[in-house]
C-alpha cells in the first residue's frame, strides 16, 4: 500500500526559501494553476471519517484523488489513490449522478520542484496564503518521514500546518 507522506508549512521569506531550494539542488519542474473540487456523499461524511475525495484540474490534466484517514504521525501520512481522467465534464457529471455533493473548491498556483525522489511545491492558495509542501509517495512511512524532516530542516521550515487547504479555507469562511 502506498501512502502520501507530506509536510506542509507556512513560509515568510520567499526569496530566502528559493535560495535554499537552489542550494539544496531542487529542480524546477512546472508552474500550474490548480483547482480542486472536494466532494461528500449523503451516506458517508468524509469530514467525519477523515477522508477526502476530489477531482482536480491541473493545467490541461484532470484526475480523481481519494485520500484515506490520516495516520498518527509527526507529519501527514495518508493512503492515496490517484489516477488521470480524460474528460473532466463527464467525470464531474458521473460524480453528481452517484449523489456526491461538492463540499468546497480550492484554487491555487503551484510551483513544482523535484529533489531526489521528493516533490516540493510552493503553493499560493487563493484566500488562504502561501505554503511549502514536501512530499513523497511510498510504503516505508517511518523512513520517508525522517527524510522529509531532514529536508525541512535544510530549508529552514518551522511553522508546520497539518490542516488541509480545504479545512483552512472553510475555517476562514466560517470566521468571516
Amino acid at each position: 500500500m502506498n501512502f502520501e507522506i507530506e509536510l506542509k508549512a507556512y513560509y515568510d521569506d520567499e526569496d530566502e526559501l528559493r535560495r535554499k531550494l537552489k542550494s539544496l539542488g531542487a529542480v524546477f519542474v512546472s508552474l500550474l494553476e490548480e483547482e480542486d473540487v472536494y466532494f461528500s456523499h449523503p451516506s458517508r461524511d468524509f469530514a467525519e471519517t477523515g477522508e477526502a475525495f476530489r477531482i482536480r484540474k491541473s493545467g490541461n490534466d484532470f484526475c480523481f484523488t481519494y485520500k484515506g484517514p490520516r495516520q498518527s504521525s509527526g507529519i501527514k501520512v495518508r493512503e492515496e489513490i490517484e489516477f488521470s481522467i480524460g474528460d473532466y465534464s463527464a467525470a464531474y457529471a458521473m460524480i453528481e449522478k452517484l449523489s456526491f455533493i461538492p463540499r468546497g473548491r480550492v484554487k491555487k498556483v503551484r510551483e513544482i520542484f523535484t529533489y531526489s525522489d521528493f516533490t516540493i511545491c510552493l503553493d499560493d492558495v487563493e484566500e488562504v496564503g502561501k505554503f511549502i509542501e514536501v512530499e513523497k509517495i511510498g510504503s516505508d512511512k517511518d523512513v520517508i518521514e525522517q527524510e522529509i524532516l531532514v529536508i525541512a530542516q535544510k530549508l529552514g521550515i518551522t511553522r508546520l500546518e497539518k490542516r488541509s487547504y480545504l479545512t483552512m479555507l472553510m475555517d476562514i469562511k466560517k470566521n468571516s
